[in-house]
């Protein structure tokens, strides 16, 4: 990971990273691998910066390995600080641009000793920015002596991300993040939408009209107070059955 090589976004206007969510540590390369002298690693013993809930200043600690027996030195920046993912309103697509006021302070100037380890400190300090997002990049370390270039990605959530709601919005709420959550019958028919047969017409007469129309969309417009079930064992709408999207990793009770 340290010595693989960051890619840059080919299809954004100014040439922004590739975010480390999308591509890890970057392009393998092989060769570095082998020959470079030094690795870095986190507190964690990987070689990533996970932050996750970062603050106006999170202090994070980087080890330099050196596996050569001669000293090593590197130059350190911050590539110019860290990025954010943006969204395009009329694409809908994602890309990352740059935060000027996520930069990292610490060492400038790293030298190790042949054969040894070395600890050195820094700082992550976001300055007026949003609270709730992203904020993600790449530590870079020059080599002072032709040394292959080494990278360190991090990631880190300026806020809180236990904010946000667990649960996506109804299916028929405007903005929901996913498809919506939905009451179901045990055929996977939303519920709430008259009667089945009413369903499948609607559902076909949206078919005609677009072709690419899902039955999972037609929970878009059910009325909540019709959401009903009859469980009298026969076979037909017996259960009413809830058909949720998670935003968030949830942890089992006992």
């Amino acid at each position: 990971m340290s010595t693989a090589n960051p890619q840059l976004d080919v299809n954004s206007d100014n040439s922004a990273i590739v975010s480390p969510r999308r591509q890890g540590a970057g392009q393998i390369n092989a060769g570095a691998a082998t020959s470079s002298p030094v690795y870095i690693t986190a507190d964690d013993g990987t070689s990533s910066l996970s932050l996750h809930n970062i603050q106006d200043s999170t202090n994070f600690n980087l080890t330099f390995h050196n596996l050569s027996d001669k000293e090593q030195t590197y130059t350190f920046d911050d590539l110019g600080g860290g990025y954010t993912e943006d969204r395009d309103p009329d694409t809908g697509l994602f890309s990352d641009v740059q935060l000027a006021g996520a930069r990292v302070d610490g060492e400038n100037s790293i030298t190790i000793a042949p054969d040894s380890t070395a600890k050195f400190a820094y700082t992550l300090k976001p300055t007026g920015l949003q609270k709730n997002q992203l904020v993600e990049g790449y530590l870079h370390f020059a080599g002072n002596n032709g040394q292959v270039d080494l990278f360190v990605p991090y990631l880190g959530y300026y806020g809180d991300m236990t904010n946000e709601h667990v649960f996506d919005k109804n299916a028929n709420e405007d903005d929901t993040d996913i498809l919506g959550n939905r009451l179901t019958n045990e055929d996977n028919y939303p519920r709430g939408i008259a009667d089945e047969y009413s369903l499948k017409q609607f559902v076909k007469q949206k078919k005609q009209d677009n072709a690419d129309y899902k039955w999972q969309q037609a929970a878009q417009v059910y009325d909540s107070g019709k959401v009903a079930f009859s469980p009298n064992d026969d076979n037909e709408s017996d259960y009413v059955l809830p058909f949720m999207y998670l935003k968030q990793n949830i942890k089992d009770s006992p």
